[in-house]
């Protein structure tokens, strides 16, 4: 397995708390409804899930990490 495997993998071996999200998502420089059209995830879903009303999943992680860590998301597993 090479190094860039192992770091895919990595994301889809964990999920974020909905609560960092939701603290990371709570900045004025990001723009939930562009971030949502970036990664394929509705907004009514993100929504739910930063509010707690549904689980943060593995596949939703791996998801939405990469794109977050791209807009300065520093939280590491």
């Amino acid at each position: 397995i090479n190094d860039m495997t192992k770091k895919k993998n990595k994301a889809q071996e964990f999920k974020l708390d909905y609560k960092v999200a939701n603290k990371w998502f709570e900045q004025p420089t990001i723009n939930k409804s562009g971030f949502c059209v970036e990664t394929g995830v509705t907004l009514q879903y993100l929504l739910r899930v930063l509010h707690g009303q549904q689980p943060m999943t593995y596949k939703l992680t791996a998801r939405i990490y990469p794109t977050m860590v791209k807009y300065g998301f520093k939280y590491r597993p």
